[in-house]
């Protein structure tokens, strides 16, 4: 069954809640850094990335992470509701 543009506006401002509450919570309630960016492997069937470990230098450059994913997500509603609109 076919996704209607309907479905993916829906799901594009889910995830722009969730980037702006993640943002809020990282803000209100820090987490630890050396527990957050610690080494990790995603394997998918027989293919996998590596994230090193340290990436984020500061406790800052996370939050302005998610700062730059509520950007991210804030274009991909955006562009879904114009689709739309003109569809």
């Amino acid at each position: 069954m076919e996704k209607s543009n309907k479905d993916y506006i829906k799901t594009a401002f889910l995830q722009l809640s969730f980037s702006v509450k993640l943002w809020n919570y990282l803000k209100l309630y820090p987490i630890d850094k050396n527990k957050f960016d610690g080494p990790l492997k995603v394997m998918e069937n027989r293919n996998s990335i590596h994230f090193s470990i340290n990436e984020f230098n500061t406790y800052n450059d996370i939050i302005f992470a998610s700062e730059n994913n509520i950007t991210i997500c804030l274009g991909a509603a955006a562009i879904r509701a114009r689709q739309k609109i003109t569809c």
